[in-house]
């Protein structure tokens, strides 16, 4: 082994650490991630379970005391519910895996080449198209007005802020 070899194998074995431990901090991520899309599925089921177990209770209840009339319209509040009931879970799962997300990506991105974050923002812009057709002009509508409401209370603050530092 020549002189310039031995000079440079620390480096290249502190660079195989450092490549090891990205790897297992990437792994460690892959399966914290895993875990909790497991726990989150069944609190999900669980939630959903006692749910349907309470609404079938109510009901039993209600429909002893209806009328007809009654009953058709006690049917329609109960879709609404259970539409918007569904629309909050995938929400709140939306948001649970955009952190998933994050995280993983970036580990990855700093493990990646221009060339290769080039060709992840493609396909991660194609999936937003796609998702973005999906939705329904309603849930469009609402997310865009929360959207709303977030930017204005953001505003809010920021003024405050501003007050506070002119001070």
């Amino acid at each position: 082994m020549s002189f310039s070899q031995r000079e440079r194998a620390p480096q290249r074995n502190a660079e195989r650490q450092r490549l090891r431990r990205a790897q297992r901090r990437a792994k460690e991520v892959e399966a914290d991630r895993e875990r909790n899309r497991l726990s989150h599925q069944a609190q999900r089921l669980l939630r959903t379970q006692v749910a349907r177990a309470h609404e079938r209770e109510q009901q039993v209840a209600r429909r002893s005391q209806q009328t007809e009339a009654e009953r058709a319209a006690s049917r329609e509040r109960d879709t609404e519910a259970r539409s918007l009931c569904r629309f909050q879970q995938t929400e709140d799962e939306l948001k649970e895996e955009r952190k998933a997300n994050a995280v993983v990506q970036a580990t990855r991105r700093s493990q990646q080449t221009g060339d290769e974050r080039d060709v992840e923002w493609d396909t991660d812009r194609e999936l937003h198209t796609n998702a973005r057709e999906q939705q329904s002009d309603e849930n469009r509508d609402a997310q865009r007005e929360r959207v709303r409401e977030r930017h204005e209370a953001r505003r809010a603050q920021h003024v405050v802020y501003r007050q506070i530092f002119e001070m």
